[in-house]
């Protein structure tokens, strides 16, 4: 793990190997790193005791506030661990990380960005009552629990590939209008310009192409460089055949006219 890397979900997970849940989060684990988000772009989750295995416990619900998706692998005997919902501290009077991590997730930006409906799941395995599953947070409440590592792959895809790159869009979109400052700071650009690549998407290209014609005002020699890359990527959707809006070719053509 490298300071400020980004993942794509955060794997969740109660006990140890021999007391709860970790066996199956690390198979989970093991069975994500394998799949491709997008052609060529591996899914990148946290696991702990893999990904920071020399990290602390008490790091983790910093990480857990910046990735967007959160998943919990539980069984039966969380509930030797918690009395029905998950409390500060377990059972037996041990202080619990994992009531960190939920709670990180449930308050942070992420939750509220993208959803929580659509962010955060269970995976339930070893026949533990989904009822029972969906009452150990709030988080988990009136959700389809996952039961396969199959099952959770096809949920993290979905969520990248529709209703992610649409809340993106509209924050970018909001950002640009009522943060200029932060917009022009571009704190976000890096993760833009890694959808687009992967996806072509065209609103992630216009909140990019709109990025750096601001920049080109500044006097950002480089932001030209950037806008004629995009106009390509933009020329190349239409010339396989994709269509992109009237609003989009006219801002393409203001860019071309001003700054190409």
């Amino acid at each position: 793990m490298t300071a400020n890397e980004k993942f794509d979900i955060f794997i969740a997970y109660y006990g140890n190997e021999n007391t709860g849940s970790e066996r199956y989060a690390h198979d989970l684990y093991e069975y994500i790193k394998r799949c491709d988000l997008y052609p060529g772009r591996k899914i990148k989750a946290y696991f702990h005791p893999q990904t920071h295995p020399y990290g602390k416990f008490e790091e983790t619900p910093t990480i857990v506030a910046t990735t967007p998706m959160f998943i919990l692998v539980v069984d039966k005997n969380i509930q030797n661990a918690f009395d029905g919902q998950i409390s500060r501290y377990r059972k037996d009077g041990s202080f619990s990380y994992l009531y960190d991590e939920v709670s990180a997730f449930h308050s942070s930006i992420m939750y509220k960005l993208h959803g929580g409906e659509q962010a955060s799941r269970l995976l339930v395995l070893d026949d533990f009552d989904f009822i029972k599953a969906a009452s150990l947070h709030p988080i988990f409440g009136g959700k389809t629990a996952l039961t396969s590592n199959e099952a959770v792959v096809d949920w993290i895809k979905h969520f990248y590939n529709n209703a992610y790159i649409e809340r993106l869009y509209i924050q970018y979109k909001k950002m640009a209008a009522e943060n200029k400052n932060e917009f022009i700071k571009g704190n976000w650009v890096l993760e833009a310009e890694e959808i687009l690549g992967y996806t072509g998407d065209e609103n992630i290209a216009r909140s990019l192409i709109i990025y750096y014609v601001m920049r080109a005002n500044t006097g950002n020699e480089n932001a030209l460089v950037h806008l004629r890359r995009l106009v390509d990527v933009m020329h190349r959707r239409c010339y396989n055949g994709d269509s992109i809006s009237v609003n989009t070719r006219e801002l393409i053509d203001k860019v071309v006219t001003k700054y190409l």
